[in-house]
């Protein structure tokens, strides 16, 4: 059970990573634009 805890808590990091990292890209794509 909490390897299966660890598992989601892992996989929820990588995907707040990737949102962050996503976002970040938007807005300095932005910023170059405007």
């Amino acid at each position: 059970m909490s390897l299966f805890l660890s598992r989601i808590s892992k996989l929820s990091a990588y995907k707040v990573k990737n949102m962050l990292a996503s976002s970040h890209r938007f807005l300095s794509r932005l910023r170059i634009c405007c």
